[in-house]
């Protein structure tokens, strides 16, 4: 997996060639996770939004709201279905991967 500007590209490792191409963020893609659980694909970037990409479908079929800057990192808990996002203005989200487990939780952090 690469990220290049404004779609992620996954590789086939054993050919070396592109096996597919995912645009739909408006600007710089800074961060991915991949579930170990479900088929999908999480995207962060300087766009302020997170995605959640279906790879069996090859679409979005999520997104995250509510970071008021770059999302810049983000991660998966390995035993709940849930997903951390990190942002430029301060905070951390916690939110469920799936629609209505979990709302959101929003953290700040002052340094």
């Amino acid at each position: 997996m690469s990220c290049f500007f404004l779609s992620l590209q996954i590789w086939d490792l054993a050919s070396g060639k592109l096996k597919l191409s995912l645009t739909g963020h408006i600007s710089t893609v800074r961060g991915v996770a991949i579930s170990s659980r479900s088929p999908y694909l999480f995207s962060c970037g300087e766009d302020k939004q997170v995605k959640c990409w279906d790879l069996e479908y090859n679409k979005v079929i999520r997104h995250y709201h509510g970071h008021l800057s770059a999302v810049y990192g983000m991660d998966l808990h390995p035993t709940i279905d849930v997903l951390v996002t990190c942002s430029r203005d301060s905070t951390a989200r916690v939110s469920g991967i799936y629609p209505l487990v979990l709302h959101f939780c929003e953290f700040f952090f002052f340094l």
